[in-house]
């Protein structure tokens, strides 16, 4: 239980941080974005580059978080094997 708390934190933090990149609110900078060298010299490219990663970030933790809950529902369940293919 406790590290499902803790993933979920880690997680809403994590997609929290994307979100302003997503948005495309965060001017060209080094410590905050995805760093490289052709997007920096460009404030458009940069801004592109950025809001694709923050969606993509943000689809990321949607994605494990779904998985997280899926699979701590199903170990609570004790439906943890995996069906047999035929």
């Amino acid at each position: 239980m406790l590290m499902f708390i803790f993933l979920t934190i880690v997680l809403a933090l994590v997609g929290l941080a994307a979100v302003p990149l997503m948005l495309g609110v965060v001017p060209p900078n080094p410590y905050y974005g995805f760093p490289a060298r052709s997007s920096a010299k460009n404030p458009e490219l940069w801004t592109q580059v950025n809001r694709f990663g923050g969606r993509a970030v943000v689809v990321a933790v949607a994605v494990s978080a779904g998985a997280s809950v899926t699979t701590r529902e199903r170990s609570r369940s004790g439906t943890t094997s995996s069906p047999t293919l035929r």
